[in-house]
């Protein structure tokens, strides 16, 4: 019997130079805060080593002082020590990275650097979870976006890409969905995707959107509400 390939070894990470263009695999989603707590906990689980490291804010990148992006070792870890998801969060699976920041230049627009993660990484870029009704938008959970970066045709990585959704989809999927157009033009009109769009669906997100015929799993980019397809 074969062994189970590890979720990552560290021994495949790469170096990651300036102006450099990765390799990306990339999924649209949709998850309601339980299924990122729930995605986190298995990430936890399968690579204990993994750090995650929130976005700079624009106030910390524009300020005298050094940002105060300190790590976490959960996904969902700045819930507890900030009491919301940030805009973006990377997750290294470089146990021995740390975070460093030094001056930019004059007039570079910004007044701090962070050092770059190696390749792989992965960055996940929540959305703005449940908003409330907004004309011509419904009451909502905000869609948002998962990058891996992959050192450019790295088979390892793109190996690694490939295990990470493989777990991702153990709490998302993309089929049998029915999709409402919000633009103006369309508004109204839907359509069905039982094979598989482009937009994953937390599991959680579908029992929160069921619980009301008025709700939507939005995808704010396109204006399009996503519901599962016999509702």
């Amino acid at each position: 019997m074969k062994e189970p390939v590890p979720f990552f070894d560290p021994k495949d990470l790469r170096p990651h130079p300036p102006l450099y263009r990765p390799t990306l695999r990339t999924r649209n989603v949709c998850l309601s805060p339980a299924d990122w707590q729930a995605l986190g906990d298995a990430l936890q689980q399968a690579y204990p080593a993994g750090i995650y490291v929130r976005d700079t804010t624009w106030q910390e990148q524009n300020s005298t002082g050094l940002p105060q992006d300190t790590p976490v070792d959960h996904l969902c870890g700045y819930l507890e020590t900030e009491g919301t998801m940030p805009f973006e969060i990377e997750m290294c699976l470089d146990p021995d990275w740390t975070v460093e920041h030094w001056p930019a230049k004059e007039g570079a627009g910004i007044t701090w650097h962070r050092n770059r993660m190696p390749f792989p990484f992965v960055m996940f870029r929540p959305g703005n979870g449940i908003l409330p009704a907004r004309p011509p938008a419904p009451e909502c959970i905000a869609s948002g976006e998962i990058h891996v970066y992959c050192e450019h045709q790295n088979k390892d990585h793109l190996a690694f890409a490939r295990r990470f959704y493989r777990l991702f989809g153990r709490f998302a999927g993309n089929r049998n969905q029915r999709i409402k157009s919000y633009w103006e033009k369309s508004r109204g009109r839907i359509t069905l995707s039982e094979k598989g769009s482009d937009m994953w669906l937390g599991h959680d997100a579908i029992r929160w959107v069921r619980e009301k015929p008025d709700r939507e799993l939005y995808d704010q980019t396109n204006m399009a509400g996503f519901r599962p397809a016999e509702t």
